[in-house]
């Protein structure tokens, strides 16, 4: 016998869902205070538009999303976490670096997916594969390796399509122009594509909206 419409219904109660919205809801309720610090610069607000970092101090509520494509993302990372934990490597590792700009002193924070012996990984998830590796990407790891004095990254990538690694060697990086176009909130966007994926996309003066097609 094949089960009928009639043994399968909607389910009311949501209690996974429930779980899994609880869980997401505590960990951004639990950052709530730091993302609205203007103090704490986080190196991916290095790579990314300088203005998202001032709409994310204003509405941090707003930064809070729970949506599909960001939870995959999210599956995957614990996953693959998991699997390079069982090989030895040390996960979710967090580091903060003082940086003195105009005598104001501002806390560089960064967490990276897993750590070796000499070298780190950064672990990306992607609806499409094209344009990989993402030079913002190549940029976060970079840094990463320079405040974690190491000199390989290794940058992976899981797409619908396939999965692909990359090397990235550290190298010298402006750390104080990146440092002031962020504080001064100098690059809105920094990358042409930022606008359309952002979370304060109707917030936002500097928003770049490209014309549709007649």
């Amino acid at each position: 016998m094949f089960a009928s419409p009639e043994d399968i219904q909607v389910s009311t109660s949501n209690r996974i869902l429930k779980v899994l919205y609880l869980n997401k809801l505590k960990e951004h309720e639990e950052r709530l205070l730091e993302l609205q610090d203007e103090k704490i610069i986080y190196v991916s607000d290095l790579v990314s538009c300088s203005h998202k970092r001032v709409l994310r101090r204003h509405y941090p509520e707003v930064y809070f999303q729970f949506e599909p494509v960001p939870f995959l993302g999210t599956l995957a990372h614990i996953g693959l976490e998991k699997t390079l934990e069982e090989q030895g490597l040390k996960i979710e590792e967090e580091f903060q670096v003082p940086f003195d700009l105009e005598g104001t002193i501002y806390t560089i924070k960064g967490r990276v997916d897993a750590r070796g012996e000499n070298f780190i990984v950064e672990i990306k998830t992607s609806r499409s594969d094209q344009g990989i590796p993402r030079l913002h990407h190549v940029l976060q790891l970079q840094l990463y390796c320079m405040f974690l004095e190491v000199e390989e990254g290794i940058l992976i990538y899981v797409t619908p399509s396939r999965v692909a690694e990359y090397s990235v060697k550290r190298t010298d990086i402006d750390l104080r122009t990146l440092v002031e176009e962020t504080v001064m909130d100098l690059r809105h966007p920094r990358w042409e594509w930022e606008c359309k994926y952002c979370p304060f996309l109707k917030l936002c003066g500097y928003a770049v909206k490209k014309p549709k097609n007649r």
